[in-house]
């Protein structure tokens, strides 16, 4: 199969694979405009923005000493308008903070089959908060070399990695529940196909969930779209803060832990529970009555910074 035609827009067997991350949406914007792309580091919850009402609050001058003794903030990457973030995701035990900087570029490299002076306007940024690696690059060849990542050679061992591309900037991503489970990723996009829908730029199934995340170009948020001709429901997709079900800390997952053998009680917090152990619930991270992590933790989803525009 050579392709597939929507509308007169050629679309690559590739487009439709779930492993192309966002790509897609890429690809697609940029064959029509200058492509904008948004920055893929994950912003962790600020430490202390959950105690931040709380009445006994530091005293102004150790608030000034904490600021001078922070750590500079890191520089920009390029621009949206320059470069293809690619976030690469240590599956198996890898920390990225007791591997030297060029040392996981060296390794980056090796997976991707590219050469120092192919890659030397390539940027690489490691976020030891989220312990992830993220590439920006401006080649669309070379993006999809970093996204097809699964495995870094490091130190004499394999580490097994997910890669996947940000979505572009300047889109809404909404998603829509209720899919038939039979539905392939082609029959997705076929059945979004619709001249009411506003632009879509790429939708693709939330793993094995009846639900389906849609990426829409421009920041108008629409209240229903088409699918096969019948209406369906759109609801903002708002960012979730993950929580390890393991060691309890916030930013990674507890496939991803980097200490699997830690345990933590998530009712109560307490580290390593007994098996006669016994609790009452109260979330570590915020010291409110209810598991770490509960999804009624205002919290832990968060809106979009940026107030999308409902459609009229």
């Amino acid at each position: 199969m050579d392709g597939i035609e929507v509308e007169g827009e050629p679309i690559s067997p590739e487009d439709i694979m779930e492993e192309a991350g966002w790509l897609a949406s890429h690809r697609r914007r940029g064959a029509r405009a200058l492509v904008k792309l948004s920055p893929t580091e994950e912003h962790p919850l600020e430490q202390g923005a959950v105690g931040s009402r709380e009445p006994d609050r530091k005293p102004r001058a150790l608030q000034s000493l904490q600021r001078q003794n922070r750590a500079p903030r890191q520089p920009h990457l390029p621009s949206e308008l320059e470069h293809i973030k690619i976030v690469l995701r240590p599956r198996t035990g890898l920390d990225v903070t007791k591997v030297s900087h060029a040392g996981l570029r060296d390794g980056v490299l090796r997976a991707t089959g590219l050469t120092y002076d192919e890659a030397v306007e390539d940027l690489l940024r490691i976020n030891s908060e989220n312990n992830i690696i993220v590439a920006s690059t401006p080649s669309m060849q070379r993006a999809q070399k970093y996204n097809d990542v699964k495995a870094l050679h490091i130190g004499g061992k394999m580490y097994e990695v997910t890669a996947y591309a940000a979505p572009p900037e300047d889109t809404v991503r909404e998603v829509i529940h209720n899919i038939p489970d039979y539905d392939s990723a082609a029959d997705i996009t076929n059945s979004l196909v619709y001249k009411k829908n506003p632009t879509i730029l790429q939708p693709r199934r939330m793993g094995r969930a009846n639900s389906v995340l849609i990426v829409f170009e421009g920041k108008t948020v629409p209240h229903y779209i088409y699918y096969r001709g019948t209406e369906y429901r759109c609801f903002l997709h708002k960012k979730r803060h993950e929580i390890c079900d393991g060691c309890g800390r916030l930013g990674h997952r507890v496939d991803v832990c980097l200490a699997p053998d830690k345990k933590m009680c998530k009712l109560c917090g307490e580290e390593t529970p007994g098996e006669e152990h016994q609790c009452i619930p109260k979330c570590a991270l915020c010291g409110k009555d209810h598991a770490i992590g509960d999804k009624k933790w205002r919290l832990r989803y968060q809106i979009p910074y940026v107030l999308k525009k409902a459609q009229p």
